[in-house]
């Protein structure tokens, strides 16, 4: 496990420092191995100045997709309130 951990914060270290642009992809890298780095090596990544672009182009990819999951929601809920209300109406 320990050896899991400790290659997962150098593949995080990584992706983090490279100077292009983060793809898709590599964001959704970002997110399994931030799951599999402990509290302390988490910390390390997210403090370390030299990753902070790359953090917040990984942030700002992760709000358009809660964006969409939460607009997706309402729009089901919009659909499902006016589903109900057809249900309702007398025939």
């Amino acid at each position: 496990m320990n050896g899991d951990t400790e290659h997962a914060f150098r593949r995080a270290g990584e992706v983090l420092r490279k100077e292009s642009a983060l793809t898709a992809l590599e964001c959704a890298e970002l997110e399994a191995l931030f799951d599999q780095v402990n509290s302390t090596q988490y910390i390390s990544l997210v403090k370390d100045p030299r990753h902070r672009r790359a953090l917040q182009e990984y942030d700002r990819r992760m709000r358009v997709v809660t964006y969409l999951i939460v607009t997706f929601m309402g729009l089901l809920f919009v659909v499902s309130a006016f589903a109900g209300l057809f249900a309702s109406l007398p025939y």
